[in-house]
């Protein structure tokens, strides 16, 4: 109760003294642009009591919404590192098993382990490579992978 009788004399107080104002002022040209003034004046004082109101209920709802807002730029970053991985797995998968192709070896399965630094930047330290029953040895076909990718290769060979 007591914040309704601080506006209202707020509001009072503002016309007495815009009224005060518009007594004092000149007549003439300047007529116009004085009454514009003081009725922002009046509005002014009118609103600001309402205004300073306004933050102590929003508070007082908060202790209701107890929601956490999802953060959309953590998402967003994990959204676009998990498709950068995406593409560079498929990219390397793909990589190696034309390659593999070329010497007459079928691919199997093509896993890569992978990290991404501080920096988001992505770190490929190692190609897992299984193929089925190879012409080649193990390590002609990890040398020539790591030729092709410049990367550590391991492959392991099923079947023979």
């Amino acid at each position: 109760m007591s914040g309704v009788q601080s506006w209202a004399i707020s509001v009072c107080f503002t016309v007495i003294a815009a009224s005060i104002l518009q007594y004092i002022s000149p007549n003439g040209a300047m007529e116009r642009v004085m009454k514009l003034v003081l009725g922002a004046f009046v509005l002014y004082g009118i609103m600001m009591p309402i205004i300073s109101l306004v933050p102590q209920i929003s508070n007082g709802f908060d202790a209701y919404i107890d929601v956490e807002q999802p953060n959309p730029s953590v998402d967003l970053t994990d959204t676009v590192n998990s498709q950068i991985h995406t593409a560079a797995s498929s990219g390397i998968q793909n990589i190696v098993t034309v390659e593999l192709a070329k010497k007459g070896v079928n691919c199997e399965n093509v896993e890569l382990i992978m990290d991404t630094n501080e920096d988001n930047s992505i770190s490929i330290s190692k190609v897992l490579v299984t193929v089925s029953r190879a012409t080649m040895s193990q390590d002609v076909l990890e040398q020539q992978l790591n030729g092709v990718l410049g990367l550590q290769t391991e492959v392991t060979i099923h079947g023979g």
